[in-house]
């Protein structure tokens, strides 16, 4: 594949805001790109696809949430109206689909994708905690571990739980009949993945341009050779 090198300070200046936004936006094109790709429901796989999920949730999150709010810095705001309509379209399209699943992004993010349940036990509560509703669904399913020595152990409960963390996110509820139902995460997760996939679209684009422009400006933009084989 071609490679190029170029000179930080020529290209992503430190007291440019245009600058500062691209290489934010290229730590998260990094990041979810990463996550992305297909994901097999068959039981092997289950914890690899959840904790994708879960993660590329968790950075969608970030990245849809920063984009939405640099868009309305006028010097971002008018290279993104420079940009062709189909870039443009991605990014409408990415910010439409965290706008729609918001409420939900922001729930998984919060307790099944960054952070892990809290336990802090306060005098006199009564409602239960995340971990306790979890351990309360799953109370008449059973677990399973594969393996023998630590190093090697699938803990194929842990998914168990995992499932019900998400569910719990995607539902605001959680009940021992619906710990099993991985239909809603699926349907939900088609539509987060396009969101995904218009925020790199995205991002794509703007690279293209920013980079373009930067090579006018005169930046050096020097290929680099491929190893010796």
């Amino acid at each position: 594949m071609p490679r190029h090198r170029f000179r930080f300070e020529q290209v992503f200046p430190a007291d440019d805001v245009l600058a500062e936004w691209v290489a934010t936006l290229a730590l998260a094109f990094n990041d979810l790109s990463l996550v992305r790709g297909p994901r097999g429901w068959d039981q092997e796989s289950k914890h690899r696809w959840l904790y994708l999920f879960r993660l590329g949730i968790a950075h969608f999150r970030e990245a849809a949430k920063y984009l939405r709010e640099t868009t309305k810095i006028p010097a971002i705001g008018e290279f993104i109206d420079s940009l062709p309509d189909e870039v443009r379209e991605h990014h409408r399209k990415c910010l439409e689909c965290y706008g729609k699943h918001e409420e939900v992004i922001e729930r998984i993010r919060h307790e099944a994708g960054f952070h892990y349940p809290e336990l802090e036990i306060r005098e006199g509560q009564r409602r239960k905690r995340t971990m306790q509703l979890v351990l309360d669904a799953l109370r008449d399913n059973c677990g399973e571990i594969v393996g023998e020595t630590i190093g090697d152990a699938e803990l194929l409960f842990a998914d168990d739980v995992a499932s019900a963390l998400v569910g719990r996110a995607l539902s605001g509820e959680l009940t021992p009949n619906n710990v099993e139902d991985l239909n809603v995460p699926r349907q939900v997760s088609i539509e987060i993945e396009e969101g995904i996939g218009a925020f790199v679209q995205f991002v794509d684009g703007v690279l293209s341009r920013y980079l373009r422009l930067a090579i006018e400006r005169g930046a050096e933009w020097k290929p680099v050779p491929d190893p010796p084989p």
